[in-house]
């Protein structure tokens, strides 16, 4: 999702354009389970999830995680790398 928004900085407005992802779904505290255009599930390790994300044309602004696990005190946890 690309969200845009006018920011105000030193009574100058600027026009921001936050890169916000959302993921809903299975995981453990090793990464999360995710869906191919099949339906067919993979498990993808934080590692490859990291990878994947640095990747990107620039940075995450925001990352919304909701599945099992996600937030688990666990140095290998998503939340926790991200």
């Amino acid at each position: 999702m690309v969200v845009k928004r006018r920011v105000k900085i030193n009574n100058s407005s600027y026009l921001r354009v936050l890169v916000v992802k959302n993921f809903s779904g299975h995981a453990w505290a090793g990464g999360l389970f995710l869906e191919d255009e099949l339906g067919r599930v993979h498990a993808v390790t934080t590692e490859e999830l990291l990878a994947a994300l640095k990747g990107l044309p620039r940075p995450l602004d925001l990352g919304v995680l909701s599945g099992c696990e996600t937030a688990a005190d666990d140095a290998r946890s998503v939340a926790w790398a991200l």
